[in-house]
């Protein structure tokens, strides 16, 4: 399946997939709640996409300031060379956390 077809996919249940609906079918006690599962999954892949788009922006806007500021500040050469983990307490350390979890 082509990845233009699968994003069309994710649109249309998307569109019509609303967190009432989830909670309403959660709630009864039929039998289509496997469906309700398999459209929560559809928009967490949704808004994971949103999240890394949103990440990847504010990496691109602010993070190269960012890691300028945290170089000046901790006196380090090339703080990218430096595992996420091992960085200090820095708004460069919270962008290349979101850039590591959501992979932007």
């Amino acid at each position: 399946m082509k990845l233009s077809t699968i994003l069309e996919l994710l649109e249309d249940s998307k569109e019509n997939l609303t967190d009432e609906i989830i909670d309403s079918v959660l709630k009864s006690e039929n039998d289509v709640e496997y469906d309700v599962g398999f459209h929560l999954g559809v928009k967490t892949v949704i808004q994971n996409e949103q999240v890394k788009e949103a990440v990847g922006s504010l990496s691109y806007l602010i993070g190269e300031k960012e890691e300028k500021h945290y170089s000046e500040w901790y006196g380090v050469e090339n703080p990218n060379d430096i595992p996420t983990e091992e960085l200090e307490e820095h708004a460069y350390r919270s962008i290349r956390i979101l850039v590591d979890i959501f992979g932007a």
